[in-house]
């Protein structure tokens, strides 16, 4: 368990290293939060994504009230019913930055980032 809250922190922290020119460190509780909560409810409803999706669209105008049945279907009390997803999210912004030159990809440390390792 504590390797695992280790190994969260190292993310986070890897991230707000990337975000260190963008923003001041006082507005990284402004960011930061936001996308670690984002990214939580990602993880936590991943699994069950394309039955929710798929459920959404069977039952789309034929159920007056699907909140319940689209909790059922994700076993939680909540659901998302978006097409996006984060880590999605993440990997356009980082082909557009590789497209347009933001970044250089031949000595971008991948293993780093995706392994939230902090130097």
């Amino acid at each position: 368990m504590a390797e695992s809250v280790n190994n969260h922190g190292a993310l986070v922290w890897s991230i707000a290293d990337q975000l260190r020119d963008t923003y001041r460190q006082s507005d990284y509780q402004k960011v930061i939060l936001p996308l670690v909560v984002s990214r939580r409810l990602d993880a936590v409803l991943e699994p069950t994504k394309d039955a929710v999706l798929a459920a959404h669209d069977k039952y789309k105008g034929k159920v007056q009230n699907l909140e319940p049945v689209l909790e059922k279907v994700s076993g939680e009390q909540c659901y998302n019913t978006s097409q996006i997803t984060l880590l999605a999210e993440y990997r356009d912004a980082f082909i557009m930055a590789a497209v347009t030159g933001e970044i250089d990809v031949d000595t971008f440390d991948n293993d780093r980032h995706r392994e939230g390792a902090v130097s």
